[in-house]
């Protein structure tokens, strides 16, 4: 259990004790999956060739020419997964990019009095003295810790309009929440604890 009492984060001069907070959150559906990087290909296939038909596939991406080409339905084949694969390491470092430059780009309309800020890896944490809404991105999960509940209602539309206007399909998980589930543990805004 995290002590996130105001007057713990008070005295760390992180949050003032007379503001309540307010969180959303966004959930990219099966997030690696959504992309497809057909140069990636060939690092991610089977050693088992089938007729292309046997695959219902029309036409091969050469890697010489960076095109779809057209292929016979009996040649050989092999099968190849061009998505992101959820096992490899870089996998998660770009889908975590896309998240975090799609949560940069929804905080820019959004921009009030105090500036938006994302909490980055390896920047120093931000408090609630120098802005208003908090963007926390974690692979395909893009969640806020907002003060007021219209900015953090705010922060998830603008997150689902870049999202429909891209083409990722989400999920809304909080739009304007006092307790809400952030990748495994509930902060919860009201008794201003977090715990798994």
């Amino acid at each position: 259990l995290l002590d996130l009492s105001a007057q713990a984060l008070a005295t760390e001069g992180r949050l003032p004790e007379e503001l309540r907070l307010h969180g959303s959150g966004v959930d990219l559906m099966d997030g690696y999956y959504q992309f497809k990087i057909p140069q990636l290909g060939s690092y991610f296939g089977v050693d088992f060739p089938e007729r292309a038909e046997d695959f219902g596939c029309t036409e091969v991406y050469c890697e010489n020419s960076g095109t779809f080409a057209p292929v016979e339905p009996d040649r050989k084949v092999f099968f190849v997964f061009d998505g992101l694969s959820m096992g490899w390491s870089w996998a998660l470092h770009f889908c975590h990019c896309v998240t975090e430059d799609v949560m940069a780009t929804a905080l820019k309309p959004a921009q009030g009095p105090a500036p938006r800020v994302i909490l980055r890896e390896g920047q120093p944490s931000p408090g609630f003295k120098d802005t208003d809404v908090l963007g926390a991105p974690y692979v395909d999960n893009a969640n806020s810790i907002c003060v007021g509940d219209r900015d953090a209602a705010a922060f998830v539309y603008y997150l689902s309009e870049i999202f429909d206007a891209v083409g990722l399909r989400y999920r809304v998980e909080a739009r304007s929440e006092h307790s809400w589930p952030i990748i495994g543990i509930v902060l919860d805004a009201s008794s201003r604890t977090l715990c798994n």
